[in-house]
């Protein structure tokens, strides 16, 4: 993580990530969402920040498996909860859209609307993600819940600064 400096906001963005559609804490890298890699921490499909007084901090990583009906590894047993979200209308990953040809309309099947998947299928079911929380989450370090308290991310970000000066003074 700290090699690739992603905790500063800009250079995540730099380095492809961008906010999801319909979000406020996903930051997504097209190409990492679409390779056939699961669980490298190099290359996560999702960095997670909250906002605070200070900007935009990170706070998790996201991961996807590689295919949309994959299923993702349990490398800690039960600790790491996979999951995923059903839609209520056939959506594109990550609202990947892009307008029909209307030349063409009719034929993609399961495509009623004016747009298409610029990547991927249409999906009722989104990919199995796994949450990696680099801060203490109240439900666990792979907590799937997304609400934290403010006041909790406050104060773990806190911690983690005044660990982080306290290891720089010492050398």
């Amino acid at each position: 993580m700290q090699e690739h400096g992603w905790e500063d906001f800009e250079t995540a963005q730099a380095d492809g990530f961008r906010l999801g559609k319909n979000d406020r804490r996903h930051y997504y890298n097209e190409e990492y969402v679409f390779d056939d890699r699961v669980l490298d921490p190099e290359r996560p499909e999702f960095l997670m920040y909250h906002d605070t007084p200070r900007g935009k901090r990170l706070v998790g990583f996201m991961f996807y498996v590689a295919a949309p009906m994959d299923r993702g590894p349990q490398i800690g047993g039960p600790l790491t909860v996979w999951h995923y979200h059903l839609f209520p209308t056939a959506s594109c990953p990550l609202g990947l859209a892009r307008k029909r040809d209307p030349r063409r309309k009719g034929l993609l099947p399961g495509a009623d609307g004016d747009e298409v998947c610029a990547r991927g299928n249409l999906m009722y079911r989104g990919r199995e993600m796994l949450h990696v929380w680099l801060i203490r989450h109240p439900t666990g370090p792979f907590g799937t819940q997304m609400f934290i308290p403010r006041e909790i991310v406050n104060e773990e970000l806190e911690k983690r600064d005044r660990a982080r000066e306290e290891r720089r003074q010492r050398g």
